[in-house]
Formats: structure tokens, C-alpha cells, sequence
């Protein structure tokens, strides 16, 4: 076998590898006999047919072709570390460059290069964490979200006023021209809740059942769907309910049904909690604050497209995920925002290159200072991932594969390398 090495740039090598017609004819033995013990072969048994009578049956093409297979994976990871002393990502790409009977066989490796990294300081930035103070109107906003999970709504023969649920079919247009995903069947609209933008429902007060309004509201200039910024968009909408809606009391039974004695108990619970999600928001934040540095203090090389890719690849399944854990669908999400994946993808480019800097940066920080994985914590991690899978074996069967084993591994260092650098920097 010989190996020759091609910089194509500074993230791709390519390697041309070369097996002699000898080494090929052995292969092309270990392939006939492969062959013959799926192919049935009158008069001998499977795995025992002779060269000829194989190449007879199936034809020489086939043969070189299993055996070329053969070549590659007895060769491929000899190639690499004869030829590739730099850290690579991904799957190597393999494409036959000659393959014919009794000649040497040869075919290309493409590779992706992990680019250099130089870490700049990333100790001792001395940052503080900021935790925000829990005010009265963050309470009265919890328990104002309570009071309207347990709200008691009642259709009534009257018109539509503040407070009241009305609930809708909506025919949105533009220019005379119907938009597309803006008609909506039995849209529940809380008037006084500035429903989709404000000074929607205000035109729904006096509404009664069965009644049919147009008009137009403009839009604010800096909403989310550019073609609808700062424009005027007429509705036609048809009331279909009308609902009154009573909230409970700010009682002790209100309070029981959360398994507390009074109101106080309850805001004293709700400032707890919210003490702790700020707590939890603070350290977030501290924690991008120090990645943000450690990169921009870092010297990065040439970074490949395909690692931005695969981050964005690996953003858009947890978004998804997200979306299905709040019990949604994820095309009606992208319809919701009029986006495909695609377009959403283009714009999480920049969050993710950065994604991929910051998890450079770990690496490098983690091989400088030695972080480690201990046996006993990547067990702990694949247990109670497990449990966490019991009810689908396949999710199982991934997580005890050596592939996602590494992803473990590299997720817990990853965690270690951060809560060192929380350590360090604050």
C-alpha cells in the first residue's frame, strides 16, 4: 500500500491511497469466498465454492467490487495514521478513483482538519455574578397566571367586553390579498390581552355571537415578519362565542389547590422559586459571559463549513424537541413564524459558529489542562440515561453503543472544563 498526501486547504486533506494488484487478488479470494455464502452454487456448500466457479456465478465486477470494499477497511485506518497526524472531525468521504482486474487498486479519502487552536488568557477575568432581586410585581405575575390556569368561563348571550374570551374565524389580508397562513378557525382571543399585536381587540368589544366585523390594524415597524412591519392588515373576523370569565378569589382555598394553607404561604413559595430561576439565569449568564471572553481571547485557524453545519443540524433537532416537549408539532411551529428549516437554519449561522468556537476553545482548554472523565461518573451518566430511555429499546441500545459513549464522555468534560472556568473567572 502506498499513500500520498494533498492539502487541498487548510480544513481539507486528501489522501490517495494505492493497493498493488497483489494485495487486491487476495481480497478478491477473501470476497469470492463471502460471496459464495450467500449464493447458492450447485454442487458445493456456502463459503466453499472455488474462485472460478464464483467468478462464474456472479461475475468479476461483482467480485472487485466486494473486494475493493474489503481493501478500504483493511487499509483506510493505516492510511490515516501514516498520513494524518492533526486532529480530524466527521466521517472520512471515500471515492474510488481506479478499480479493474489484476491492476492496483486506488481510491481517495477526503477528510475535514479540526482547525488550529491558540488559547489566549482564560483565567482570572474576575466577573461577577448578578443576580436579580425578586420584586412584587414578579409575585403578582405568577399569581396572576395562576388565577387564569383556573379561571371559569361561561357563554353568555351578550357583547363582547374587556376581559371576556371571544372566540373567533379570522381572514387576514394585505393589499386585498388574502396572506398566506393568516386564516385562523376558532382562534380564542382574551379581549384586554393585546392578542397577536396591540389594538386588535379592541375592535372585538360589542361583538355578539354570530356577528362579522372588518377593519385594519397597523402593525409595529418592528415585527418579527418583515413583510408585515409597519404595514396596515385588514381582518374579517366572525365571533363564534363569547365567553365570561370569572377568576377566583385570592383566598385560602384559591391557596389549597396548590396544597398550601394561605395566600402568603403561596407568594412565599412563589418568591422561592422565582429566587431560584433568577439564581439559575444569573449563572447562565456568567457562564456566556466567560465563553464569549475565552473566544475572543482565543486564535482560531480556518474554520470547516461542515462543523457550522452540523451545529445547525444539531440546533434545529433541539428546537424541534422543544417544541413536541410543549406539545406542539414542529411544521405548525414553522408555519406559525412563516419560516421553513432551511430558512431558519441560515439564520442561526451566527450562533452557531459561535456554538462551535466556544466548543474549540473547551477542547483545547480541556487538553491543556488535563480534565479528565472518571469511570464512575461515565457510568453514573449512561445509567441514568437509560433510565431515562427504559420504555424505547432502541434509545437504549444507542446510548450503550461506543459511538454515543464518546459523546458522553465528551459532554462530561465539556461540563468539568466549564464549572473549572465558573471557578476560575468569578
Amino acid at each position: 500500500m502506498t499513500v500520498t498526501r494533498n492539502d487541498i486547504s487548510a480544513s481539507r486533506v486528501e489522501l490517495i491511497v494505492t493497493v498493488s494488484a497483489a494485495d487486491m487478488k487476495r481480497f478478491a479470494e477473501t470476497a469470492a469466498m463471502r460471496l459464495s455464502e450467500r449464493t447458492t452454487i450447485e454442487g458445493f456448500r456456502p463459503g466453499k465454492a472455488p474462485f472460478d466457479m464464483v467468478k462464474k456465478k456472479v461475475g468479476e465486477m461483482v467480485i472487485l467490487d466486494e473486494a475493493s470494499k474489503i481493501a478500504v477497511s483493511k487499509t483506510i485506518d493505516q492510511a490515516l495514521k501514516e498520513k494524518v497526524t492533526e486532529d480530524w472531525v466527521g466521517q472520512p468521504e471515500i471515492t474510488i478513483v481506479k478499480i479493474a482486474p489484476d491492476n492496483d487498486f486506488e481510491y481517495k479519502v477526503m477528510i475535514t482538519l479540526l482547525p488550529a487552536t491558540t488559547l489566549g488568557e482564560y483565567k482570572n477575568f474576575g466577573f461577577k455574578k448578578e443576580v436579580e432581586p425578586v420584586t412584587e410585581e414578579d409575585i403578582e405575575k405568577v399569581v396572576s397566571h395562576l388565577r387564569e390556569t383556573r379561571v371559569n368561563e361561561i357563554s353568555v348571550e351578550r357583547d363582547a367586553k374587556k376581559d371576556d374570551k371571544i372566540i373567533l374565524d379570522i381572514n387576514m389580508s394585505l393589499d386585498n390579498v388574502p396572506l398566506e397562513n393568516g386564516q385562523g378557525k376558532d382562534v380564542a382571543v382574551v379581549i384586554g390581552k393585546e392578542f397577536v399585536i396591540p389594538g386588535f381587540d379592541d375592535h372585538l368589544i360589542g361583538m355578539k355571537k354570530d356577528d362579522e366585523r372588518d377593519f385594519e390594524v397597523l402593525y409595529p415597524g418592528d415585527y418579527h415578519q418583515k413583510m408585515l412591519a409597519g404595514k396596515k392588515v385588514s381582518f374579517h373576523v366572525k365571533a363564534k362565542d363569547i365567553l365570561s370569565r370569572e377568576l377566583p378569589s385570592l383566598d385560602e382555598t384559591f391557596a389549597a389547590g396548590f396544597g398550601l394553607k394561605d395566600i402568603d404561604e403561596l407568594k412565599k413559595n412563589i418568591k422561592e422559586s422565582l429566587e431560584h430561576e433568577k439564581k439559575h439565569d444569573a449563572e447562565f449568564k456568567l457562564e456566556g459571559k466567560i465563553l464569549e471572553q475565552i473566544v475572543t481571547n482565543a486564535t482560531l485557524g480556518e474554520i470547516p463549513d461542515m462543523l457550522v453545519e452540523n451545529e445547525i443540524t444539531t440546533m434545529l433537532a433541539e428546537l424541534e424537541q422543544n417544541v413536541i416537549n410543549s406539545g406542539g408539532v414542529f411544521v405548525d411551529y414553522l408555519s406559525s413564524i412563516n419560516k421553513s428549516s432551511e430558512q431558519l437554519g441560515e439564520e442561526f449561522k451566527p450562533q452557531a459558529l459561535q456554538r462551535v468556537k466556544v466548543s474549540l476553545v473547551l477542547r483545547a482548554i480541556i487538553n491543556a489542562e488535563k480534565i479528565t472523565v472518571s469511570d464512575e461518573a461515565m457510568k453514573n451518566e449512561v445509567e441514568e440515561l437509560k433510565k431515562r430511555y427504559n420504555h424505547d429499546p432502541k434509545a437504549v441500545e444507542m446510548v450503550e453503543s461506543s459511538a454515543y459513549r464518546r459523546h458522553i464522555e465528551a459532554m462530561l468534560l465539556n461540563r468539568a472544563a466549564i464549572k473549572d472556568l465558573m471557578s476560575w473567572n468569578s
